[in-house]
């Protein structure tokens, strides 16, 4: 498919070209071959342009459009190189008839992903500026030059894909002036001898050439009918701020989080889904006191000597936090005191005192391990110990 037209509207000319290369040979209707070097070939095949650049040293092939556009415009091609070596040189321009101003790519090295880009006015250039994180050469890719009175932006990005730009570089200094016309340019050139033949191969060839125009958004002039509104697609993450200020009076419309009011249970989610506030019918939070319920442990041990025994084993990466004690004493004879480490032979963090045959509760309102990966242990101190220890506690991160 190609277009090649010209299109009047009410603002100037705009012009917009296109070739995708059908066919078996260039249209001569919309380039002209400036010159074929010694040894290279322009051939077109399966919708695609290729210039095959042969080893011979000095060696440049030219083809120019022969339709012209003025700034601002925008180029757009899918390129490929099927090599990057050594003595070798690929642009693609957008210049003037006597090649004083122009801004392009330069394809050389021998880096697939690093090319340059250059722009100048009549006097002077700005560049070659090498450019790296580019898209691969290696096979087709897309890349523009984007021409305004005030700025050269060139971007690489995918073919067929949704991110719009890949990369993005500018040129404010020693652009083309908006007051000549222009030429697209393609150019093959072999420095010195080459190693072996590469192929430059375009898909497409596209230009837009186009008038700035000045437009009132107005939507719906204040009113909010849907069929009025103005779609805006929002690419990137956008920050929104609401009253941050201590005592700043509340504005008619702040930013709030929302809860959802319930008199039952909400469907349970899964781990890692983004759920809702739950409020009672006046709007107050519901709050589970105890962290994660699935992150709660209970464990008991029942003590008949004076041994350290483990209460809470040691899980790598968390650190054990009790909340809940009960020790009830089985002796009828005897008192018992118990003693809680944070570790295996660790520092005594409390010791719960329990008269003969009496029950103590503890509420301890998180006790954090010191440390990750260690145990909670208990050991009975007294005459013939007889003392079941339980605790409830919760698993922290690191």
């Amino acid at each position: 498919m190609r277009q090649a037209q010209t299109l009047l509207n009410s603002v100037g000319m705009n012009k917009a070209f296109r070739d995708d290369f059908p066919g078996s040979a260039l249209d001569a209707d919309l380039w002209q071959v400036v010159q074929t070097g010694a040894g290279m070939t322009i051939t077109v095949g399966s919708s695609n342009l290729t210039i095959a650049t042969g080893t011979t040293s000095g060696s440049e092939t030219i083809i120019k459009s022969l339709m012209t556009f003025s700034i601002p415009c925008r180029l757009q091609c899918a390129l490929s190189i099927s090599q990057r070596i050594a003595n070798q040189e690929f642009y693609l321009e957008v210049i003037d008839a006597a090649g004083n101003q122009y801004a392009r790519w330069m394809f050389d090295g021998t880096t697939a992903t690093t090319d340059k880009t250059e722009t100048k006015n009549t006097d002077t250039s700005n560049g070659p500026t090498a450019r790296s994180s580019v898209l691969t050469t290696a096979s087709s890719s897309i890349f523009t030059i984007d021409l305004t009175c005030d700025e050269v932006i060139f971007e690489s990005r995918y073919n067929d894909a949704i991110v719009l730009q890949n990369a993005v570089f500018s040129h404010t200094l020693k652009i083309p002036s908006p007051n000549d016309d222009y030429f697209i340019q393609i150019r093959a050139k072999n420095t010195a001898a080459a190693g072996s033949t590469t192929n430059f191969v375009f898909d497409h060839v596209g230009m837009v050439d186009t008038n700035t125009v000045f437009c009132e958004i107005n939507g719906g002039r204040g009113g909010f009918s849907a069929n009025r509104s103005i779609a805006v697609n929002v690419g990137n993450t956008v920050s929104v701020q609401g009253i941050s200020a201590n005592d700043a009076v509340v504005p008619t419309y702040p930013f709030t989080i929302a809860g959802e009011a319930r008199t039952t249970n909400a469907v349970v989610s899964a781990s890692g889904d983004t759920a809702r506030i739950i409020t009672d019918l006046t709007r107050r939070p519901i709050i589970a006191l105890g962290h994660v319920p699935e992150l709660n442990l209970r464990n008991r041990q029942v003590l008949t000597g004076a041994s350290e025994t483990t209460l809470i084993g040691a899980v790598g990466s968390v650190r054990h936090e009790i909340w809940d004690v009960v020790v009830a004493n089985l002796s009828a004879a005897n008192v018992v005191q118990v003693d809680f480490r944070d570790a295996t032979g660790g520092t005594i963090m409390f010791t719960v005192s329990i008269p003969v045959s009496q029950t103590v509760v503890c509420t301890l309102s998180g006790w954090p391990a010191s440390a990750v990966n260690a145990n909670w242990t208990v050991q009975a101190t007294g005459t013939s110990p007889n003392v079941a220890v339980s605790a409830r506690s919760v698993q922290l991160g690191a």
